[in-house]
């Protein structure tokens, strides 16, 4: 059994990241968030992964543009970021998140392109 320091921020992302693993989105965003909240500068992919899975488009949203300010040549976090615009139906969003993301990772972009473009 997993021994969890509830004041070490990385414990809580990785039981959010093995949430996320399970489709567990609703335990997932709560670890995310204990995470968070003890480092505010932690795993937002994460968190917006979880939040994209849960349906919850605009706190996605939100939670992959913070992770793309803090770091904005991480990829995944681009990838999630356009996927959660498509969901919420901002197509154009979704296309300009592509544009950005084919100079970063073309494979991801391409991905993401197939899946918010019909053939």
């Amino acid at each position: 059994m997993l021994q969890l320091n509830p004041l070490d921020s990385s414990s809580w992302f990785i039981l959010g990241s093995a949430y996320n693993r399970s489709s567990q989105y609703t335990q997932a965003i709560n670890a995310f968030r204990q995470g968070l909240q003890i480092n505010p500068h932690g795993d937002w992919e994460g968190l917006g992964h979880a939040y994209l899975g849960a349906g919850n488009y605009v706190q996605a949203i939100d939670s992959e543009r913070e992770a793309v300010r803090a770091n904005p040549q991480l990829a995944r976090a681009w990838f999630l970021l356009g996927l959660s615009y498509y969901g919420d139906g901002q197509v154009q969003q979704a296309l300009a998140v592509y544009q950005h993301l084919k100079t970063l990772d073309p494979a991801s972009a391409q991905k993401l392109f197939d899946l918010i473009v019909p053939k």
